[in-house]
């Protein structure tokens, strides 16, 4: 029973830090030692926003008016959309703007995955900096501004924007994932206060181009192994929160789910792809990115039920534990039923939210892991249902954001 209980303990203690203790930690490490943000908002070197699409007819045209808005100089200003192999009219709305604005360039190439078309469109792109955008993905127009004026700083390698999820009622994920993306922004804000983000969002992150490694064709997570694979080479990878990306959260808890799992599936893949990173010699990037990624992506998923069947064992010898026993149960039990409401009716109370969307994201990680040990997942993408288009939302779309 000594090991059971010195188990349990290290495995809720790993649990807590994973998911709350690192918040706290980083937080004070950042106010005590961080670093001072520098930049330079004259700084204007030429840059190349480089869109991935797949059939994405209903927002590509909204996407390119977007880009146009930005208050970046449009002759320093280059826009790339990689279509991979898109079988709707993406292809076509992309050509007729490229065919009145010669800074827009359309890429179109049978269907091969989202990561060989972002390759190729990497060879052809002239800019200093490269902006890569989901199509879906609407930025507030000082956006493009907000994230080179870092890059005046040269040992600034990397920037990553803030991701927010637009209010609909037609989602029931989007209460739950707009908590979820609240809480990475402050860690996100916190890493990059004390050294340098663990990973940049994949919907609005910068990076020099020189710095580009292309990653294999069927890499998951693009946008984390390229801005990792930065942060090895010593420059920082910043979070810059007034860089805004907004979009809808998935239109149903499903659709969700595998987006989610697919995401998890390249975190394990990522894990596996960078061993380096495991080195302690990388110090403060190491701490980082143990604590934010390797313990939540590999390591709780598989204390969660290890807790509970222990949890069963020590209950048997002490009241003390089966209290404990008794909490779990009533946590797990609010967080199932809020999430067969949240599937059946797409709402659920305020209470149950938490733990519903904590118990989601344990499933789907354990989901991802499937997917990555029996190698179902491949390098094409396919379109996750919105709950809303960009077609419906401000194209400057700070109000209709979750706030930070």
């Amino acid at each position: 029973m000594v090991l059971y209980r010195f188990v349990f303990w290290l495995s809720m203690l790993t649990v807590f830090y994973a998911y709350a203790g690192y918040g706290v930690i980083v937080y004070c490490l950042a106010r005590l030692f961080g670093h001072k943000t520098k930049f330079d908002q004259t700084y204007r070197p030429t840059v190349t926003t480089l869109i991935a699409a797949y059939n994405e007819e209903d927002c590509i045209e909204n996407k390119i008016k977007n880009c146009l808005e930005q208050d970046y100089p449009a002759e320093l200003h280059e826009i790339i959309v990689a279509s991979d192999g898109s079988t709707d009219r993406t292809a076509e709305i992309v050509q007729k703007y490229a065919d009145r604005h010669p800074n827009i360039l359309l890429m179109h190439y049978p269907r091969s995955g989202k990561m060989a078309a972002v390759n190729r469109a990497m060879q052809r792109a002239k800019g200093e900096i490269i902006i890569l955008s989901d199509a879906n993905n609407m930025y507030n127009r000082e956006a493009t501004s907000n994230l080179v004026r870092h890059f005046a700083d040269s040992k600034v390698g990397c920037v990553g924007g803030e991701k927010r999820i637009i209010k609909s009622n037609e989602s029931p994920s989007s209460r739950g994932e707009g908590l979820y993306w609240k809480y990475e922004a402050f860690l996100k804000r916190c890493d990059s206060q004390f050294y340098s983000m663990v990973g940049a969002p994949g919907e609005i992150y910068a990076i020099r181009r020189h710095l580009y490694n292309p990653p294999p064709n069927d890499c998951l997570l693009d946008d984390f192994i390229v801005s990792m694979e930065i942060a090895q080479k010593g420059y920082r990878v910043l979070y810059e929160p007034e860089a805004i990306s907004t979009e809808y959260g998935s239109a149903s808890l499903r659709d969700e789910f595998r987006r989610r799992s697919r995401i998890f599936c390249g975190g394990y893949q990522s894990i596996a792809r960078m061993p380096g990173l495991l080195d302690p010699r990388y110090g403060r990037l190491w701490f980082q990115y143990i604590s934010h990624r390797v313990l939540r992506w590999a390591v709780t998923p598989f204390l969660i039920p290890l807790i509970f069947l222990l949890n069963l064992l020590l209950a048997r010898k002490s009241p003390f534990y089966s209290l404990l026993l008794v909490a779990q149960v009533v946590l797990y039990s609010l967080g199932f039923k809020g999430l067969r409401q949240l599937d059946k009716t797409g709402a659920c109370p305020r209470l149950f939210y938490i733990p519903a969307y904590f118990i989601f994201l344990q499933i789907a990680e354990l989901a991802g892991f499937k997917r990555w040990v029996t190698q179902r997942q491949t390098g094409l993408w396919d379109r996750s249902k919105r709950a809303g288009t960009t077609s419906e939302a401000n194209l400057n779309p700070k109000v209709e954001a979750t706030t930070r």
